[in-house]
């Protein structure tokens, strides 16, 4: 077909070309858009490094450990009574009523106990 159809042929190798410059630019444009996306994470992680590092800078500060602020927020060790003097009472805050703990269930999935679940072999006939 070269000899006898050359026309055709040209056509055929400028489409083959055409379709493997689509997918060598489609690749190349993957290939910047990953190390776009790596160079992303590496700056996010030196990011969080240094806010972790800032983060215990400010603590150490205070004369607390690490330990110290872990177990404060588990509710491990009471508040000091400085801390909370002077602060507003609110009754209704930080209280967990009805609302809250039926929201709480449904959003877990945790009040699967009180649910009666019929399974596939225990279908009334």
């Amino acid at each position: 077909p070269v000899h006898t159809q050359p026309a055709r042929c040209l056509e055929t190798l400028t489409a083959f070309v055409e379709k493997w410059h689509d997918l060598v630019h489609a690749a190349e444009e993957e290939v910047a858009a990953r190390a776009h996306r790596d160079r992303k994470k590496a700056e996010d992680a030196d990011d969080e490094v240094e806010l972790y590092d800032d983060f215990m800078t400010r603590i150490m500060a205070t004369g607390h450990s690490c330990q110290d602020v872990i177990e404060l927020l588990e509710g491990a060790k009471p508040l000091p009574k400085h801390v909370l003097q002077g602060l507003p009472r609110n009754a209704a805050r930080y209280r967990i009523d009805e609302n809250m703990l039926r929201r709480w269930e449904i959003l877990t999935d945790k009040y699967q106990d009180d649910l009666d679940r019929l399974e596939n072999n225990s279908r009334d006939l």
